[in-house]
């Protein structure tokens, strides 16, 4: 008998070579293109959640200023809608304005700018990188007291 393999032994060599890798390839392409796409999955949630914070904020300071006039009850109501999204209400920018000079019956402003980090990105230096700023402005009418 001649010392070649028949036609029948060379691809069962070659394919006993091959076993495995199958996995190797799956487990690689899953975690190059799987993680990039549940990172910006994560990214815009994180976005969507912040500008329902900054709405739900506004809407809230304004609301409560324009029952009560008390501007410091009106960001501790922000901040109470910030906590419950998550956010930390010193890490937003809360801003009121009013369109006469804040008597009854005038239009008061409040808007609520947060800036959304990067989600699962590292602080350097002491400073964390944002993704970008949701803002959101609510009015309400002025009440009598």
């Amino acid at each position: 008998m001649p010392a070649s393999l028949s036609p029948d032994r060379r691809s069962t060599a070659q394919s006993n070579a091959d076993e495995g890798s199958a996995l190797i390839e799956f487990i690689a392409l899953t975690l190059l293109l799987l993680l990039p796409v549940v990172w910006l999955i994560t990214a815009a949630a994180s976005l969507q959640a912040s500008a329902y914070a900054a709405t739900a904020a506004a809407d809230q300071a304004a609301k409560v200023y324009a029952a009560s006039g008390d501007q410091a009850l009106a960001a501790e109501a922000a901040g109470a809608v910030l906590r419950d999204f998550g956010h930390s209400p010193e890490a937003a920018d809360l801003r009121r304005s009013c369109s006469a000079s804040c008597e009854p019956g005038a239009v008061v402003h409040y808007t609520v700018d947060i800036a959304v980090p990067l989600p699962a990105a590292p602080e350097f230096l002491g400073s964390r990188s944002h993704m970008m700023t949701v803002s959101s402005t609510a009015a309400h009418v002025l009440k009598e007291p």
